[in-house]
């Protein structure tokens, strides 16, 4: 609305760039590859339905684009920064991601017939967003769409315009191996919260279909990360769940090469005394591993090889199945540099699989039942009885 439509040398006028500052925000932390994901509506019809939305999407008018943090040094982002309108201490993941839909927010957009030509015009908005911090953050398009499935989920139906789209938003999120158990709980805690008000919202109900697999990890977490049960290994046999050595015996045997290695070389070469005694502990570790895979009991320390798969997030979830896993982890070795005549410290670590154990999601369930039962904590899994009910949304109350 310029009062003036003039155009003369040395006119000026003063404009802001958007940096969002959100006084509630939940972390103050920064760390490289930190990512989340929002939403871009070209358009907006809040009354169109489940098969609009989706020809929405596919169509480019409805977008979703994911903001990373590339660095996880903020003097060196703020120092990057074309306009120093933050300090390093007041630099938080939260506030750039706030500050990429900001930016987002106040463009104009417009809509082509094309899906190309509506994704063409976010990049250039994303790469304005980069430079706003120095191009230390990557802003791009992630595909997110409606399968078959919900496309005709008469509960996703229910959902209002607003819901479905969070929802697929978090889900989206639940893609990353590394957020996932954050994003999980903090979609349970929100239910729960609900729950505590009195309020049974359908979004946080309908959340609970993605919780099941989540929380069948929590119970195991529980039983094997807080006890090492000594039978867990024979009633896991005796109930017909499936376990074995994959590699065992190559990877331990790869380890126990290099340990030996580096221990000559420590030994010959009067290395450090601390050093030596370290690798000679690994291969004491290693040796008893290879021992026990060669005499093939899979089930040997069975809640040992549980709580290692279950901390290492090394857990897969497929049609109705579940598979616990584990690999060689990294280890840290001595090796001597002739070059530079000097001692180094080099990474080692084989990332094949080592031992496993596959079965049914209601067999891991039964098992965890009887164990809780043997250490005197009767406890049973019935959350699955919401999610697979008919209508359990329009039910739960």
């Amino acid at each position: 609305n310029m009062e003036t439509k003039e155009l003369n040398k040395n006119m000026s006028d003063i404009s802001i760039m958007p940096l969002a500052f959100n006084t509630n925000m939940e972390t103050k932390e920064l760390n490289k590859n930190m990512n989340d994901i929002s939403i871009m509506p070209l358009a907006f019809n809040a009354n169109m339905d489940v098969k609009e939305l989706k020809e929405n999407i596919e169509q480019g008018i409805i977008s979703f684009y994911k903001v990373t943090a590339l660095s996880g040094n903020k003097q060196n982002i703020v120092a990057s920064m074309p306009l120093k309108v933050i300090t390093p201490e007041e630099l938080t993941f939260e506030t750039i991601f706030q500050t990429a839909i900001t930016i987002m927010e106040s463009k104009n957009f417009y809509i082509y017939a094309s899906p190309e030509e509506n994704k063409k015009q976010l990049k250039k908005y994303f790469k304005e967003i980069e430079e706003t911090f120095g191009n230390k953050i990557k802003v791009e398009s992630t595909k997110i769409e409606i399968t078959d499935e919900l496309l005709n989920d008469e509960e996703f139906k229910e959902l209002t315009l607003n819901e479905k789209l969070e929802y697929l938003v978090r889900t989206k999120r639940l893609d990353d191996p590394v957020r996932y158990n954050g994003t999980m709980l903090q979609n349970l805690l929100e239910l729960f919260d609900s729950f505590k008000e009195g309020k049974f919202e359908n979004l946080n109900i309908f959340t609970l279909r993605n919780s099941k697999k989540f929380l069948l990890k929590v119970y195991a977490n529980i039983f094997f990360t807080g006890t090492l049960y000594q039978n867990s290994g024979i009633i896991a046999k005796n109930n017909k769940i499936f376990a074995r050595y994959v590699h065992a015996v190559n990877i331990y045997k790869e380890y126990l090469k290099v340990l030996k290695k580096s221990y000559e070389e420590l030994e010959i070469l009067k290395g450090s005394k601390f050093s030596k005694k370290y690798i000679y502990e690994l291969m004491k570790q290693y040796s008893k591993l290879l021992e026990e895979s060669l005499n093939g009991d899979a089930y040997e320390d069975f809640s040992w090889k549980m709580r290692n798969s279950i901390i290492h997030n090394q857990v897969e979830f497929k049609e109705g199945y579940v598979r616990f896993y584990t690999t060689g982890k990294t280890i840290k070795i001595n090796r001597f540099n002739k070059k530079h005549q000097k001692w180094e410290i080099k990474e080692f670590n084989n990332n094949r699989t080592i031992w496993e154990m596959t079965c049914s999601m209601q067999e891991l369930i039964e098992l965890l039942d009887e164990l809780y039962k043997e250490k005197g904590i009767e406890i049973k899994v019935n959350i699955h009885k919401y999610t697979m009910r008919k209508d359990y949304l329009r039910n739960f109350n």
